[in-house]
């Protein structure tokens, strides 16, 4: 049965359009230098719509290359100062979630749904974005099947367009396991649906985009960003793709990234280095003193970039955005091995 967070007597009406989109970013840990690669290295810039579309960014690497078998089965329950002074407030531990699984930082995950999907029109009209298909299967269950490799137990999917036909995908699923944050009533955007699922969420917890589809490296995403993570000097630590690597992506990039990994935004007139892949570990530090009501995680990001807190690392696996329908061939051709 699906943990849901939604009032009994809220109403079901969903709220006025909100643009979709994504973000980016990426750093690696700041301790002088980046911490070891193997998944791959990224770099992005460029600030990105992010409610709850999915984010550019493509890793290098043979398509296929160690990726994780899928599982079958599924159920569900709802260049600044990298000091640690950058920030006054800033936490200074952060353990693992209790239940985290082998080599993970957190056991949760949010997975933003709940957006328009407008880029996806004509296949998003009668359908929310999660549920467009891709290679036999919903991108919602691309993410989920993911996490679930991964070992990560929990997963909290925000809804809002067309949520019912979302909620009764996922009733049944078991890995992970699923909790429903509502936001019917409102769309709230990728940082105002992190602040209203933060009940929901340890410290850290992973956040990704429900709309991206990757095949990880010699390590997966979620571990690679585990390996990385270092709650003393960040605030978010992005996964990030070589610009050059990311498939189906057709903007400037999101972000630079220095040598211990610190992510500053893309330069005007300059093309980013490295896209934002949609994929983060991030701290509930992150989310302290928030605007109320919608409002973009880039605004989070922006703050976490001027105190030196945000961090990216490389990806060394294969990223794929599905922001289009037009994407859709190009990504079944390549994730066939065509």
């Amino acid at each position: 049965m699906i943990a849901t967070d939604r009032p009994a007597t809220a109403p079901a009406a969903p709220s006025a359009a909100a643009p979709d989109g994504h973000a980016t970013a990426s750093a690696a840990r700041a301790a002088g230098t980046p911490p070891t690669d193997p998944d791959g290295t990224a770099e992005a810039a460029m600030p990105a719509s992010d409610t709850g579309g999915n984010a550019p960014g493509a890793s290098s690497g043979a398509v296929g290359a160690n990726a994780p078998a899928e599982p079958t089965g599924a159920s569900v329950s709802d260049t600044r100062a990298a000091a640690p002074d950058a920030a006054p407030d800033a936490p200074t531990t952060s353990a693992p979630s209790p239940a985290a699984g082998a080599g993970l930082a957190s056991d949760t995950a949010m997975v933003l749904a709940a957006g328009l999907g407008k880029r996806m029109r004509p296949l998003t009209v009668s359908q929310p974005k999660p549920m467009v298909r891709v290679a036999g299967k919903p991108l919602l269950d691309h993410a989920l099947d993911r996490l679930a490799a991964a070992g990560v137990g929990k997963a909290v999917v925000n809804v809002h367009y067309l949520p019912e036909a979302i909620i009764a995908h996922v009733k049944n699923r078991r890995q992970p396991a699923i909790t429903i944050s509502d936001e019917r009533e409102r769309l709230l955007e990728t940082g105002g649906g992190l602040v209203k699922a933060q009940e929901h969420l340890p410290d850290p917890f992973f956040c990704l985009n429900s709309d991206n589809i990757w095949l990880d490296g010699p390590i997966n995403a979620f571990r690679r960003l585990s390996g990385a993570w270092d709650p003393a000097l960040m605030d978010a630590l992005l996964l990030l793709v070589p610009h050059t690597g990311a498939r189906n992506f057709r903007g400037k990039g999101d972000f630079h990234m220095a040598p211990d990994g610190r992510l500053t935004r893309r330069r005007s007139g300059r093309i980013a280095p490295f896209v934002f892949t949609g994929i983060q570990l991030a701290a509930k530090h992150l989310l302290r003193d928030a605007p109320e009501g919608p409002f973009s995680t880039n605004v989070l990001w922006d703050r976490a970039v001027e105190e030196g807190r945000l961090y990216g690392c490389a990806f060394a696996g294969e990223w794929f955005e599905v922001g289009t329908p037009q994407a859709i061939g190009p990504t079944e051709l390549a994730l066939a091995g065509g």
